[in-house]
């Protein structure tokens, strides 16, 4: 039996996209996020460690050049090549059905950004494209269409409330049957952001709804920055129940500009790791 609890060599505190709990532990000198009842680490930190997370996500981010660079395919090796041409061959078919997914993805959501943009000038237009993007956006896979109704929903919204209000029915009943309690969370974080600024009852009942604190928190951030009503927000702010997002929130409500400064926190977190989990884990920062 594995002892989930034990202590690994060394942890990395390690924010990135698309974390709850940012932490990484080294295994052969390979580092992956663990599960936050994976460490022999108290509550209390735990909820810290995942609301620096979330507040992580509040900094501006680089932006990732990474995928722009080019592939030296001369340098790979011919030999490895050559093993690999049957097993490339066999997912030819699928890698291309991938590719078609992800273009009609991005062509709806370029359809979407310009119904948002012809909905300020020529609402018939933008209703005609529109009614484009439900037809093709049905056409997607359930993961897409999570992705994709609550953005129509806001451009659609300022000349067709009724319309947005179905389409948020629609994507809030898809939203609801993912399995994964965290990406079924994350995805409602999503949702409420999209929908704030048109449908903020809706967006905080949504919020409010979820049970896991952290992801609640994260859902009321959501919603306080896209309401357009600042004594909403700020009320609804002041039900965040982690200390530092309360007031991150109430601060960036007064400053829009204002940008979180974790060092302070991240050091403590660091010292609060090494004191828990003792003097033979190596703590660092990535």
């Amino acid at each position: 039996m594995v002892d989930h609890t034990s202590k690994p060599a060394a942890v990395h505190l390690s924010c990135d996209d698309y974390v709850d709990f940012p932490i990484e532990t080294e295994v052969d000198g390979h580092l992956g996020y663990v599960a936050p009842d994976m460490l022999p680490l108290s509550d209390d930190l735990v909820a810290d460690l995942r609301a620096y997370q979330a507040l992580w996500e509040q900094l501006p981010q680089p932006k990732d050049i990474d995928d722009e660079k080019p592939i030296d395919h001369e340098e790979e090796d011919e030999d490895e090549e050559e093993d690999k041409d049957e097993e490339e061959d066999k997912d030819e078919e699928d890698d291309e059905e991938d590719e078609d997914d992800e273009l009609e993805f991005e062509k709806v959501w370029n359809l979407i950004m310009q119904v948002k943009v012809a909905a300020d000038s020529d609402v018939e237009l933008a209703r005609r494209l529109a009614e484009e993007v439900v037809t093709r956006t049905a056409n997607l896979d359930d993961s897409g269409r999570q992705l994709l109704l609550p953005h129509i929903a806001a451009a659609v919204a300022g000349f067709d409330l009724h319309w947005a209000q179905v389409l948020v029915e629609d994507a809030t009943i898809l939203t609801q049957g993912i399995d994964d309690p965290h990406d079924r969370a994350r995805q409602i974080v999503n949702l409420v952001a999209a929908i704030a600024g048109f449908d903020p009852d809706e967006a905080e009942a949504l919020a409010l709804d979820l049970p896991d604190p952290a992801y609640r928190d994260r859902a009321i951030m959501a919603a306080v920055e896209e309401m357009d009503g600042p004594d909403r927000a700020e009320s609804l702010a002041h039900r965040i129940s982690h200390p530092r997002l309360r007031t991150w929130t109430l601060t960036r409500l007064a400053d829009h500009t204002a940008i979180p400064d974790l060092r302070d926190w991240t050091n403590d977190l660091l010292a609060r790791l090494r004191a828990e989990l003792g003097p033979d884990v190596t703590v660092r920062e990535t």
